[in-house]
């Protein structure tokens, strides 16, 4: 078995065992979503920060992935254009990964003995990746409405506290109350903007 292939059987290996990893983080992203959709609706903030916490491993992990398999595509556009000529196109898309491993694995004889058993073990990693890729995508497609709703419910929480912020600044600069450097409020004529009645 040549050193060619070596690489590009260990490439595929890592790819699969990176867009498994990518594709599990998809699987416990709408769970991270839906507690921290629970957490805003109960305005229960500690509830928020962890969720939110949660969230945010889930999507590095998820970050985490697509870099390596971005590194990895890249590294296959390297080995095609070595292996079979031409410039080193980086495929966009896993599914542009495992055509282009499929490439590579007919350009490598089919020779019995080990070079059998390499092109067995090269095509069973791609076959893998090619049932990953497909779930991948279905689950992408099931989890984008889930991201897109989150991120209006982010965003709009945001804007909240945001304006609730500017309110509180507001109502605080233009209310008439001091304090002495002992914290007790100095009411010389000063009326503090709000009235309350019992």
């Amino acid at each position: 078995m040549s050193t060619a292939a070596e690489a590009v059987i260990t490439l595929a290996s890592e790819l699969k065992a990176e867009a498994a990893a990518l594709y599990e983080a998809y699987v416990k992203l709408p769970l991270a979503i839906e507690k921290e959709h629970r957490a805003i609706r109960s305005r229960d903030f500690p509830d928020i920060e962890n969720a939110g916490a949660a969230k945010a491993e889930v999507c590095e992990q998820i970050e985490k992935s697509f870099h390596a398999m971005a590194i990895a595509a890249a590294r296959i556009g390297q080995h095609r254009a070595r292996i079979l000529g031409g410039e080193a196109r980086c495929p966009a898309a896993l599914k542009e990964c495992v055509a282009a491993l499929e490439e590579l694995r007919a350009a490598f004889p089919s020779t019995p003995g080990e070079g059998a058993l390499a092109m067995g073990v090269l095509t069973h990693q791609i076959d893998g990746l090619r049932k990953l890729a497909q779930a991948f995508e279905a689950k992408v497609r099931e989890v984008k409405p889930l991201v897109e709703a989150n991120r209006a419910l982010v965003g709009k929480l945001l804007r909240d506290y945001q304006d609730s912020y500017r309110f509180w600044q507001k109502v605080s600069e233009e209310t008439i109350s001091a304090y002495n450097e002992r914290g007790v409020q100095e009411t010389s004529g000063r009326l503090s903007g709000f009235s309350a009645s019992a």
